[in-house]
């Protein structure tokens, strides 16, 4: 009960006080740069109409044939022979053109080919904006590094959080004050109150954006852990292969395609695919089972030296709770399926991050390093600190 009507009172509370303080000042930046750019890409698509409109409107190619995915990706390995093609999107998954991904000379590029496999032209990573806050955000610029290090501070929001909610209680008799913003106070009740009631109503997006960050950068453990609930039947799967001892030509992607087809249930359109990173890596062919936009595929992983099928993930189809849990944590993560409205509280959450980083400083310097200042200043006494203006504890 002591924590219940008491918090202040209660021995633990304050050191959990202490890891949301120090958790919240060490990493405050970093969260408040995750914020700022998740924000910013919610309205990814509709930004890059405006930015990139010759390469986001669908050409229109009349009656000329429509290029086979062997076609468009020499195309792109043409037009940038110094290059490593990464990633294929078809038209309708991003945009209304083929994207291709490509990495070479320390930089990314997104290389765009219509649909009857011409080029359009490129956009070089370091020298546009919105892809430059796309990559920062999603692995600050550091590839499989950088989605590691965000996996660890998605850890460490849903920490921030959770001692937060602690931290916030103010105990039965006086919670429901604590949900509102009391104007008319001085500049730091006023400050007080902005952080408590924004970390209150943004909390559950906030610990949301800290499992899904950890998901991102461990899919297999984290679906491990899903498993203690329900086990997923139908996941993302990572295999290996035997790479052949001599050097070998890849599969056409035809032929890719051909094996996908007949082991997948999709009978639609390739929606992209991801090539190998290393020799033992499969390469992944998407084939849309819907519509593109919706992402509902089959991912096949296959073999590009054999062209052997060794797995298939029906992405979007649910066989138990566990595989609804997992196919639900991108969309939820990112908040783009479910219309404007959506978009527009993603977006506002997002800038909760910086706003909790703001205001939790100038709390700290309130109750602190302000006092400390002073003193090492000579401006004030020890016995006059004691007497000033009273501000909110921080840790009431």
């Amino acid at each position: 009960m002591g924590f219940w009507r008491q918090p202040q009172a209660v021995w633990w509370r304050k050191a959990v006080f202490q890891v949301h303080l120090w958790a919240g000042l060490i990493l405050g930046l970093y969260l408040a740069l995750m914020g700022v750019t998740g924000s910013i890409l919610v309205f990814k698509d509709e930004i890059q109409k405006v930015l990139y409109p010759q390469f986001v409107k669908e050409r229109a190619i009349g009656n000329v044939p429509i290029a086979t995915p062997d076609e468009v990706f020499m195309t792109g390995q043409k037009a940038f022979p110094k290059y490593r093609i990464s990633i294929m999107f078809a038209p309708g998954v991003e945009i209304g053109n083929w994207v291709l991904v490509g990495t070479g000379q320390g930089t990314q590029r997104y290389i765009f080919v219509d649909r009857a496999g011409n080029y359009m032209g490129s956009l070089d990573l370091r020298k546009q904006w919105l892809l430059y806050v796309a990559q920062l955000h999603e692995n600050l610029l550091l590839g499989r590094t950088g989605r590691v290090v965000n996996g660890i501070g998605g850890g460490a929001l849903l920490l921030i959080a959770l001692s937060g909610l602690v931290v916030w209680w103010p105990g039965a008799a006086r919670w429901t004050r604590a949900l509102v913003i009391k104007f008319g106070s001085g500049w730091r009740r006023l400050n007080f109150d902005l952080h408590s009631a924004i970390g209150f109503w943004s909390l559950l997006l906030l610990s949301i954006w800290g499992v899904t960050a950890v998901y991102f950068a461990w899919p297999k453990q984290f679906q491990s852990v899903v498993a203690v609930i329900s086990r997923p039947m139908n996941t993302v799967q990572d295999i290996d292969i035997s790479p052949p001892k001599k050097p070998t030509p890849r599969v056409s992607l035809a032929a890719l395609e051909g094996n996908a087809r007949s082991y997948a249930h999709a009978s639609g359109m390739v929606a992209g695919i991801i090539f190998p990173f290393k020799p033992s890596d499969t390469l992944t062919l998407m084939i849309a089972r819907g519509e593109l936009k919706d992402e509902t595929w089959d991912y096949v992983y296959l073999n590009p030296f054999t062209g052997e099928a060794m797995g298939v993930w029906h992405r979007g189809e649910s066989y138990s709770l566990g595989d609804r849990i997992i196919s639900l944590l991108g969309p939820i993560h990112f908040g783009t399926d479910w219309g404007i409205f959506v978009k527009i509280v993603w977006a506002v959450a997002g800038l909760a991050l910086p706003a909790l980083f703001l205001t939790g400083t100038l709390m700290y310097w309130n109750r602190s390093l302000r006092k400390k200042w002073m003193e090492l200043s000579g401006k004030i006494g020890t016995s006059q600190i004691h007497q000033s203006e009273a501000v909110p504890n921080i840790e009431a």
